[in-house]
C-alpha cells in the first residue's frame, strides 16, 4: 500500500487531557522516515510517524461527539471520560 493511501483519513490524538479529531493531509517520505501531516479540528497541525498514525487511526472511531473515548468491552461498550 502506498504511503499516500492514508491521505484524507480521519484520526484522533490526545493532547494533555483533551482528544482532538484530525485529518491526514499530506505525507513526506525521506530516506530515514515517513511522516504524515495532520491538521486538527482547531486548525493546529502536527506530523506523525507510522506508529503514531496507526494509533491515531484506531482511536478515531472510538470517540463520541463530546470527545469521550468509547472503550470496547466484551459484548458491550462503556463510556470512558478522560475527566473521570
Amino acid at each position: 500500500m502506498p504511503d499516500s493511501f492514508f491521505i484524507g483519513a480521519q484520526v484522533a490524538k490526545r493532547f494533555s487531557v483533551k482528544w482532538y479529531l484530525g485529518k491526514v493531509t499530506d505525507v513526506e517520505v525521506d530516506e530515514e522516515e515517513t511522516l504524515w501531516q495532520i491538521v486538527y479540528e482547531d486548525f493546529d497541525a502536527s506530523q506523525m510517524n507510522k506508529q503514531e498514525l496507526a494509533q491515531a487511526l484506531i482511536y478515531h472511531p472510538l470517540l463520541n461527539s463530546t470527545g469521550d473515548l468509547l472503550v470496547p468491552e466484551v459484548g458491550s461498550f462503556v463510556w470512558f471520560s478522560e475527566n473521570q
